[in-house]
């Protein structure tokens, strides 16, 4: 699409305009980085500050309520218990915050309860409950000081409390707290109006100064934030709740055994960030307006001079000689001026060589057009003729490994299946000979003895079938994979687990070991089908050329996780094939991955297994694989590729 042009005053003025935004942009940019920086680091000490004294006023809150407990406790030891009610229902009625409060006996048993249903606390459906299997009593039993409870339901009113007890001597008072109540004594305790979050030792949400109705029934355990305060490490410098970005703060009430945790507004939540960007646009559309105003004197100015040059340049087209004026207000086009007219004295001269060796140069190109074309066609019949056979031996090597597979299964079969129908040919004959006892007489022992030898025998064949099942299963995940290549969701150590039970007969004939570190569940989405023939293809190199024909070895398989790709964000893992054979020389090992490279030619080699793999690594999985080793001390080769394999063209 051909662009349409400006003209040189808007030129100038588009230039002008552009490159105020972008200083405005640059400029607002760094002044707003810096100050949300400054902020932050303000924002972020002042909401530690906040936390800690939040803890102590609520503590100093929550212990007038500890007092009271205290108090009604030591009376309930020197009073009967009808005075005791009555002073229940005299002094428990000024403190709003007590929803319920029950006192208990040496057995854990209530002998009086203060509810705010307005009953008696002597009622005969309040005494004698029995809280002794309550977390909070069990506590008070190991503790001289009150103890504050995690949320729970009450069995009482119903409703989600926090609790608070006492234990003096062998009576124990548990008060219980409702949340919203919570939730005024902590607003008392804050300074500001920023978010406050309390959590309990459980991870639930006690306290929400933003949002009470998630109180009581969200479990925060999993939040970055709370997790880092539970393993004494460092916040993040912001977090984020219900789409919005904080800066956090917390502290743990050692003596209430919670977490409480400011939440100042970050970023454009922040009023005072808010009101930077605010300043900044407005200094900016400012800047604007007074370009825009000035742009179109300079632009005209501009202009003029600009006509004129293209008024000779004009003249020069037309073969006119010409005189240069010489009033130019700008040096730079006066000399513009003077550099056309040397050019257009020039431009004649050269004018008719020009002409001479273009017509040379025509037919010079046309004799080489000519003889490229044919080579090209040559060349592109040749590459043709070599993809062609090479796909082809690549496929007949993809068909011979998975025929080495169906060979070693189908052997790997014999046993568990011999074993199962020997156990059911033997369980067949007892069968038999029981048929006969009968006929003359079953004995106790002869009923015995049979159920035994079926119980065992029903047992071996269960395992060798089981072991048949398992084998067969692999070989179906594996043959499956390698002949449809299919991409799908898999987890990469049960994937190798599958390859290596269906290359296990080729493992167990040789006299080599093999061992396995793998990583558990690491989830994939990729091609296990390629993946599973490039570790045959890794293990069945080592068997092949590791070790000569005497030589006993091992042959060990890692599989992690490994950082991230440098600046890509991408998921990686590393799977490892190592051994510790002679290894590789080193004028061999720049070749292991040519096609048709092969130390065992006219002894089974095809010098495609390595190429295979590292080709469909590069093609297919989006990796690397490299080969390390020094002589006398083995080698490894490491294959690193995405969790999530990148989509294939076509």
């Amino acid at each position: 699409m051909k662009i349409r042009p400006y003209t040189f005053r808007w030129f100038i003025f588009w230039l002008i305009i552009s490159s105020s935004i972008i200083t405005l942009l640059i400029s607002g940019t760094i002044i707003f980085l810096l100050r949300q920086s400054t902020f932050a680091a303000e924002n972020m000490e002042r909401a530690r500050q906040e936390s800690k004294i939040l803890v102590r006023r609520t503590e100093g809150l929550l212990a007038g309520i500890e007092e009271s407990i205290g108090i009604l406790t030591q009376a309930s030891l020197r009073m009967d218990t009808e005075d005791f009610a009555d002073l229940l229902q005299a002094v428990l009625p000024q403190h709003e915050s007590i929803r319920v409060i029950y006192f208990l006996d040496r057995n854990g048993q209530t002998y009086a309860v203060h509810a705010k249903d307005h009953r008696n606390p002597l009622h005969e459906d309040f005494i004698g409950i029995d809280f002794s299997y309550s977390s909070l009593y069990s506590a008070l039993q190991n503790s001289n000081q009150s103890v504050w409870s995690d949320k729970f339901i009450s069995v009482l009113s119903g409703d989600t409390s926090v609790g608070v007890g006492i234990r003096l001597e062998n009576h124990t008072a548990i008060a219980e707290i409702s949340l919203e109540a919570l939730l005024s004594t902590v607003e008392i305790a804050a300074e500001s109006s920023v978010r406050l979050w309390v959590v309990d030792k459980r991870g639930e949400l006690i306290v929400d100064t933003d949002n009470e109705f998630s109180t009581g029934i969200t479990n925060v355990l999993g939040n970055r934030a709370i997790q880092r305060v539970l393993d004494s490490q460092q916040l993040p410098v912001t977090v984020t709740v219900n789409g919005k970005n904080y800066y956090p703060a917390a502290d743990i009430s050692e003596k209430l055994g919670w977490i409480f945790m400011n939440l100042i507004p970050a970023g454009l939540d922040n009023r005072y960030i808010r009101n930077t960007l605010i300043d900044i646009i407005f200094l900016s559309i400012s800047y604007l307006v007074l370009a825009l105003l000035l742009s179109p004197l300079w632009s005209y100015r501009l202009n003029t001079q600009v006509m004129h040059l293209m008024q000779q340049s004009q003249k020069i087209a037309e073969g006119h000689h010409y005189t240069p004026q010489k009033d130019w207000m700008i040096r730079e086009f006066h000399e513009l001026s003077e550099s056309q007219k040397i050019m257009a004295d020039k431009i004649f001269d050269r004018e008719k060589s020009l002409i001479r060796l273009n017509q040379k140069l025509e037919d010079r190109v046309q004799e080489r057009t000519r003889a490229l074309e044919n080579s090209n066609r040559e060349l592109q019949e040749t590459l043709e003729n070599m993809n062609r056979m090479q796909e082809m031996l690549i496929q007949t090597e993809k068909q011979a490994a998975l025929g080495r597979l169906v060979a070693g299964v189908a052997h790997e079969l014999n046993t568990p299946i011999g074993n199962a129908i020997m156990s059911i040919s033997s369980l067949k004959a007892e069968t038999r000979e029981l048929g006969r006892e009968v006929s003359s007489g079953l004995r106790r022992f002869t009923l015995e003895r049979f159920l035994r030898h079926c119980d065992e025998g029903l047992d071996i064949a269960e395992r060798n079938v089981s072991r048949a099942a398992e084998l067969i299963n692999s070989f179906k995940h594996v043959a499956n994979d390698q002949t449809s290549s299919v991409r799908r969701k898999f987890f990469l150590d049960t994937m190798i687990h599958d390859v290596l039970l269906t290359m296990n007969p080729m493992i167990r004939h040789s006299r080599h070991r093999m061992e396995t570190d793998l990583e558990q569940k690491i989830e994939m989405d990729s091609y296990p089908g390629s993946l599973g023939q490039i570790i045959t293809n890794l293990i069945t190199n080592a068997l092949a050329h590791a070790w000569d024909d005497d030589d006993r070895g091992s042959i060990w398989i890692k599989a992690g996780r490994i950082s991230e790709a440098p600046g890509e964000g991408i998921p990686m893992v590393q799977i490892s094939v190592q051994d510790n054979g002679k290894g590789i020389p080193a004028e061999i090992r720049k070749k292991i991955f040519d096609p048709f490279f092969t130390t065992r030619l006219g002894r089974g080699g095809t010098g495609l297994g390595l190429n295979i793999a590292y080709n469909s690594t590069r093609n297919i999985l989006g990796g690397t694989l490299n080969c390390e080793s020094t002589e006398g001390e083995g080698t490894v080769f490491k294959l690193k590729i995405p969790v999530v394999a990148p989509l294939l063209q076509g």
